[in-house]
């Protein structure tokens, strides 16, 4: 992957146009956000910032940006206009959809596991019984009146 770390418009598209792993995704992602500080002459967007304003988790904004996960093709674009990317860089979009397509392509002989139904229940205690360590046992039964 080209070197975006200059941030200018033409190394990170070269590098949009490059990408082909979640951590390279991540790495654009980063660069867009370091770039947006500077064009405004502020510090970077947090990531406590970034949830507010786009009404997400700090989890999945952390997940974006640290490559553990991919974001959702509606979200990446969301994060797209809000970095102040350029129409060239907003079409990283097919990049993430080709990313998510191999992330959901079975490896070559792999079964999906089967769910199976649970049938059975525990069973229930006796009437007037409690389980044990449940509190105080239930008392036990008064004799017949003899008479």
């Amino acid at each position: 992957m080209a070197d975006p770390a200059d941030g200018s418009i033409g190394s990170l598209t070269r590098a949009a146009a490059q990408v082909r792993t979640l951590p390279e995704l991540a790495a654009v992602l980063r660069v867009l956000r370091r770039r947006h500080a500077r064009r405004r002459r502020d510090r970077e967007l947090t990531y406590r910032d970034l949830a507010e304003r786009t009404g997400w988790s700090l989890t999945s904004i952390a997940e974006y940006f640290t490559a553990r996960r991919l974001p959702p093709t509606d979200r990446f674009d969301a994060l797209l206009v809000l970095l102040g990317a350029d129409p060239a860089e907003q079409g990283l979009e097919h990049h993430v959809q080709l990313i998510a397509a191999r992330k959901r392509a079975p490896a070559a002989g792999h079964r999906r596991p089967v769910r199976r139904a649970v049938t059975s229940r525990a069973p229930s205690p006796p009437a007037g019984r409690r389980p044990a360590g449940r509190g105080p046992a239930a008392p036990a039964p008064a004799a017949a009146a003899s008479g």
